[in-house]
């Protein structure tokens, strides 16, 4: 069932008819009508009831002659219809995968443990470079606020990437999605694998197994609990033996195991250990935070597909930013906003969300249509408000300069609420 969008009744329509003709309908009750002109998503329409015509824009498609059923949803002074539709597969698949898509998020936990490991890596030494290069190529402020280098990170920011392999239309190795893949791949033989249940029982014979007979060297014995107890789990017990808080078996049995090392091989050996299963923990968490990376590029990949027919989500991704030794992340949000007819220019409108340390939350909407813009900043401390402020001439004479038309530039104080990527599927009803 899809609802039909408000609009001012046109002239031709004679709404003081509507509450009494409507008296004759029942909530619940579903009237046939046909589609006296059709359109495209948003165009208006018009349908026919019997012997009204009615005028109202649609969320889908509607072909002249089209026989469709409507469903009363309310009668009296303000009567309301709906269209009933049988989804599509694409409504199908949507259904099914909103649930699994997440709000947006950044991958700025994964640089970060990426600068911590780069000093004293526990990583396969192929992996150093990648890293390495990763980071090289994330974008300064000075690049992304040219057009040029701007549009150069939007394509290598993961969303494009399977677009680009299709076509074979450019080089993907500095893509980002590209590169955390390649990462991932490096990693697949590398335990402890991220995200799986730990297996306490096993790890207490493993400790017993080896108390009978310890044979196995440092790194075997820091490898197989790797692959028996996950890194947060891992965490809790460690933690657990330095408040001398032994409420687990599994915590006696680690505990038995680093008493028979420092006991047999010595504390340097015991200390040796213990780094090295600091290592399998930061391993863990590298993986899984490389493995969130990845999920979050596909889930935004996936979110045009779940827009419901009346908005032009088109894409929503992230891209970090390096500022003052500091990376940042910052949202970009595109829409399209539909035209009615094909000789209306279509307008765009651009949300960006940004928190850096020195200007604290920061949003940016910008809405384009052909070469007119207006820009309006929302900033959450008043200190930043003053430096947008009086940067705005600056800024309005540059626009200007490129052959802009500047209808709008503001900048307006007040709390900045983070952009939802994925809401509850949006009802527009129709007054007919």
């Amino acid at each position: 069932m899809v609802n039909i969008p408000i609009i001012p009744p046109v002239a031709e329509i004679h709404t003081d008819l509507l509450p009494d003709i409507s008296q004759t309908w029942k909530v619940g009750q579903v009237l046939n009508a046909t589609v006296e002109r059709g359109g495209e998503n948003l165009d208006k329409i018009l349908l026919r009831i019997g012997h009204l015509v009615i005028e109202s824009k649609t969320p889908l498609p509607l072909k002249t002659g089209e026989q469709i059923k409507l469903l009363v949803k309310v009668v009296g002074e303000a009567p309301l219809l709906a269209i009933i539709t049988q989804p599509t597969t694409a409504q199908l698949a949507a259904q099914q995968l909103r649930p699994f898509i997440s709000s947006q998020t950044s991958w700025l936990p994964l640089i970060a443990r990426i600068l911590n490991l780069l000093p004293d890596s526990p990583l396969p030494a192929e992996t150093k470079p990648m890293l390495q290069n990763l980071l090289r190529q994330l974008p300064s402020a000075e690049q992304l606020s040219n057009p040029t280098s701007l549009r150069h990170y939007i394509e290598r920011s993961g969303m494009l990437l399977e677009t680009h392999l299709a076509n074979k239309t450019a080089n993907v190795t500095d893509d980002f999605k590209a590169q955390l893949l390649q990462l991932d791949k490096a990693l697949q033989n590398v335990s402890p694998v991220a995200g799986r249940v730990s297996n306490p029982e096993q790890a207490i014979r493993f400790i017993e197994n080896y108390l009978r007979n310890p044979q196995l060297t440092l790194a075997g014995i820091a490898q197989e609990l790797g692959a028996l107890i996950n890194t947060a789990d891992m965490q809790k017990i460690i933690s657990a033996i330095g408040l001398n808080n032994i409420d687990a078996p599994v915590t006696a049995s680690l505990i038995q195991l680093f008493a028979y090392i420092q006991k047999h091989q010595g504390t340097a050996t015991l200390e040796k250990l213990l780094k090295l299963i600091t290592d399998q923990n930061n391993l863990g968490e590298f993986k899984a935070l490389l493995n969130q990376s990845l999920a979050h590029i596909s889930q935004q990949q996936l979110l045009p597909m779940l827009r419901d027919a009346d908005s032009a989500l088109l894409l929503l991704f992230g891209l970090p930013l390096r500022h003052n030794n500091e990376t940042h992340w910052i949202n970009f949000r595109f829409e399209q906003e539909q035209s009615s007819t094909q000789q209306t220019a279509t307008g765009w409108q651009v949300t960006l969300n940004f928190d850096i340390a020195a200007l604290g939350p920061l949003q940016v909407k910008l809405h384009m249509k052909g070469q007119q813009l207006a820009t309006t900043f929302y900033a959450s401390q008043a200190s930043t408000l003053e430096k947008i402020r009086h940067h705005l001439p600056q800024l309005q004479q540059i626009l200007q300069r490129s052959g802009i038309e500047v209808l709008k530039l503001d900048v307006i104080p007040g709390q900045i609420t983070p952009t939802q990527p994925v809401t509850a599927a949006h009802i527009l009803d129709e007054q007919a």
